[in-house]
């Protein structure tokens, strides 16, 4: 996990007395979360991550405690599901209405932002990594506003290239799309760019003396 800014420490302790114990939880997030810890004992003891049941539970436990001013949060690696994302940041968002609750990213990703949304307070420094590319993508294809505008798209495939299909020329994703080609005129001088190979000359017949 990565340190904490001194800023933040700073923040975070800011209402604290240097000589009282210590009313702060340090809490830190990474690893896949399974829903459930396995039934049997060995597998408990195999098993490294932490499950959400358990996470959870802890958030209960946190959320309980008289002595307990806040908690700071910090979001590491995490592989877990948009759904089990949004579960904790659930849990979170019930911790925060007791506790003040802050949330350290280093890495802004769309799970991160579910995991830290239910939290008033989230901090990221500034050599966070964003990576936000949406919860879902889509093909453009420029086909038909290609054609209304009557532009051709001539497709050179060169070396290495010569399979990839582009989508940008196209109206619609078909089945097809993957293995058909666009039609274009190369000529055939043009180096590297894909051409016909030309029909094999017959073998000589060779007539007997």
């Amino acid at each position: 996990m990565a340190f904490l800014p001194e800023k933040l420490r700073l923040a975070v302790g800011r209402h604290s007395d240097r000589d009282a114990a210590p009313d702060w939880v340090v809490l830190d997030l990474h690893g896949s979360y399974p829903t459930h810890a396995p039934a049997g004992a060995v597998q408990a003891l195999l098993q490294r991550d932490e499950s959400f049941e358990s996470l959870a539970e802890r958030l209960e436990r946190l959320a309980a405690a008289d002595w307990l001013h806040g908690v700071l949060v910090r979001v590491g690696e995490l592989a877990v599901g948009l759904a089990t994302a949004r579960s904790i940041g659930a849990a979170l968002g019930r911790l925060a209405a007791s506790k003040r609750v802050v949330g350290y990213v280093p890495q802004v990703s769309m799970r991160s932002l579910l995991v830290t949304a239910q939290l008033t307070e989230v901090v990221a420094p500034e050599s966070a990594e964003v990576m936000l590319p949406g919860f879902a993508a889509e093909q453009v294809f420029l086909g038909a506003f290609l054609a209304k505008h009557g532009i051709t798209f001539e497709n050179l495939r060169i070396r290495e290239y010569k399979s990839a299909s582009p989508a940008s020329p196209r109206s619609a994703w078909t089945s097809t799309s993957a293995h058909s080609s666009v039609p274009t005129s190369t000529p055939s001088s043009a180096p590297g760019r894909s051409r016909s190979p030309a029909a094999p000359s017959p073998a000589p017949s060779s007539t007997p003396a």
